[in-house]
Formats: structure tokens, C-alpha cells, sequence
């Protein structure tokens, strides 16, 4: 492969990383909390709203759910059971984080080059705006 095509590769790759570095982060994080059960409601947690609400995004892809859909508490008659956290929800957890932090990485890298600078960011704002515009239509 000649460099040039090289050169607009690594660029396309750049473009399409930076526009889906927020939403990638989002998913990942939400993702850990969810491998985690942490958003899961049980007879006497009820989690909070902003877990809630994230969960909801993740899993649904709306700001809101019906409240008839997904009850506020538990019954109180019947407890929830405890979710149980094997290995396997771990390593799912550890993985968003990580997958996370790489993204972190490489947008810090992508600022840190002064030449393109302007355009990383225009990048990270669409891929910030465009979901949320998506989610609120």
C-alpha cells in the first residue's frame, strides 16, 4: 500500500474514532455498571436516578421509561433476588473500563496533535450532539 493511502487511512480512522469516542465511552461505562447490577432494582435498594437513567439509554434507547413498565420499587411481598457477580461479570466490567480508558487515550492523543486539533474537537462535539439530538427526537 503506497503512503499516501496509508496517510488517509490512519486520518479516516482518526475521523471515525473521534466522532464515536463519546458514545463509545458512554457504553462502556454503563455497560460496567450493568455487568455489575448496580442499576437493577431489589426489595430494599432502589438505585439512583442517574444510574436509572443511564441504564434506561443503554439498554432501551430512551431518556424515559414507562413507569408501568418498570416499577419504581420492588413488591414487597416477594424480595427481588440478589444478582449474583460470577467471574464472567467481572471480567465484562473490567473490559468497559478498560475499553474506556483507551478511548480516553486515544482522544488525548488526537488533541494533543495542534494541526488537527480544531477538527478532533468539531468531531467529539458531533459525537456528542448527534446522539443526544437522536435520543431527545
Amino acid at each position: 500500500m503506497k503512503a499516501q493511502s496509508q496517510r488517509r487511512l490512519r486520518q479516516l480512522h482518526s475521523w471515525i474514532g473521534l466522532f464515536f469516542a463519546p458514545a463509545i465511552l458512554f457504553f462502556a461505562l454503563s455497560g460496567s455498571l450493568q455487568a455489575l447490577g448496580f442499576q437493577d432494582r431489589a426489595a430494599h435498594y432502589d438505585p439512583p436516578a442517574w444510574m436509572t437513567l443511564i441504564a434506561n439509554v443503554h439498554k432501551h434507547g430512551v431518556v424515559r421509561r414507562d413507569r408501568k413498565a418498570a416499577p419504581t420499587k420492588a413488591p414487597e411481598s416477594k424480595a427481588a433476588p440478589a444478582k449474583v457477580v460470577n467471574t464472567f461479570s467481572l471480567f465484562a466490567a473490567l473490559l468497559g473500563l478498560l475499553l474506556s480508558a483507551g478511548t480516553a487515550l486515544g482522544i488525548w492523543i488526537a488533541i494533543l496533535n495542534r494541526r488537527n486539533r480544531p477538527t478532533s474537537l468539531l468531531l467529539l462535539l458531533a459525537g456528542i450532539g448527534v446522539p443526544v439530538l437522536l435520543l431527545l427526537a
